[in-house]
């Protein structure tokens, strides 16, 4: 049986608006940062055009990684 490379089964998170891979997490603030993280949602911030949005918490973590992105 082949076991499927767990780096290549991983969604490449990337900025909504300009597409850009530069994703850096961003400081929580306010009462709806709280409800999102309670919905499995986080806080991301694109480097390249300054978009903040929040990223899907994967149901899996990577094995050597305690927490993984969508």
């Amino acid at each position: 049986m082949v076991t499927p490379d767990l780096q290549s089964a991983r969604v490449e998170l990337r900025c909504p608006r300009c597409l850009g891979k530069d994703i850096v997490p961003s400081m929580p603030r306010g009462i709806l940062d709280a409800l999102m993280r309670r919905w499995g949602r986080i806080p991301r911030h694109c480097r390249r055009c300054g978009r903040r949005f929040y990223a899907r918490l994967a149901k899996t973590a990577v094995a050597g990684n305690p927490v993984a992105w969508e």
